[in-house]
């Protein structure tokens, strides 16, 4: 017999999420040249307002991704937007620093706390919205509990990462919410770009999802595709099918 060395992973490994370049989901920096794409409305790069908010990009290699930002992600922008969509392509342009998953949560600690009523507020709003998708009747005990807990009366762990949650949803739209605006604040003065929470952990399981912070990091490379709502269904149906092999719901 042989004698030989195997590898079998990295302890905390999740299947299916790289750790290493281009997309280094828990590492300190997003490296220059790294290729990400967004979603997009066509003529946004025409709209200054719309230019000036954060982007939210995903990793085109990851194939599982390429479906979510292609199928329920479309479906949701173009039920929202008075424009078509296109898929964008984007160089890194530099390096980027980035906070790990205990430096975003302890940055939502941080605002939710020292501005308690106005987040009791804000994120009470979101969790109405939930209710009324029916996360109440979901099969995610996560997702249940984020329309159960306390907002005013967070105790324990389990309960601030449940308001985390719902602090993620609200995410989407950084500008909509005094709570969201003081963290985008805190989280610029120390980072160049970030994890999407929401899309990573809430919403149907994307697994490089990146938030970069100023689109002057983004190098333009042109449109992959100028007709992604003609492919959206399938790739929705697609999504919807392996989630609920894994006991999970589709969301939108």
């Amino acid at each position: 017999m042989n004698n030989y060395i195997s590898h079998h992973g990295v302890k905390g490994q999740k299947w299916g999420v790289r750790n290493g370049p281009p997309y280094p989901i828990e590492d300190k920096v997003l490296k220059k040249d790294t290729k990400l794409n967004s979603i997009e409305y066509v003529f946004n790069r025409a709209i200054p307002n719309i230019n000036k908010k954060w982007k939210y990009t995903y990793n085109p290699e990851n194939k599982w991704d390429s479906k979510v930002y292609r199928g329920p992600f479309s479906i949701y922008k173009s039920n929202w937007g008075q424009y078509p969509l296109e898929d964008v392509s984007y160089e890194v342009t530099r390096d980027l620093k980035m906070p790990n998953s205990k430096e975003r949560y302890e940055a939502f600690k941080k605002v939710y706390n020292e501005n308690k009523d106005v987040a009791v507020k804000d994120l009470s709003n979101v969790q109405g919205r939930l209710k009324n998708y029916g996360f109440s009747e979901y099969p995610s005990e996560r997702d249940r509990k984020s329309v159960s807990v306390d907002l005013s009366n967070l105790k324990t762990e389990d309960d601030y990462k449940a308001a985390y949650d719902i602090f993620n949803h609200a995410m989407e739209n950084v500008e909509a919410f005094k709570t969201t605006k003081k963290y985008k604040e805190l989280m610029e003065k120390n980072f160049d770009a970030m994890v999407d929470d929401n899309n990573q952990g809430v919403y149907n399981e994307a697994q490089d999802p990146i938030i970069i912070f100023n689109r002057k990091d983004l190098k333009w490379l042109g449109t992959t595709d100028y007709n992604v709502l003609a492919n959206m269904y399938k790739n929705y149906t697609d999504v919807k099918r392996e989630l609920n092999k894994q006991g999970k719901i589709i969301k939108l």
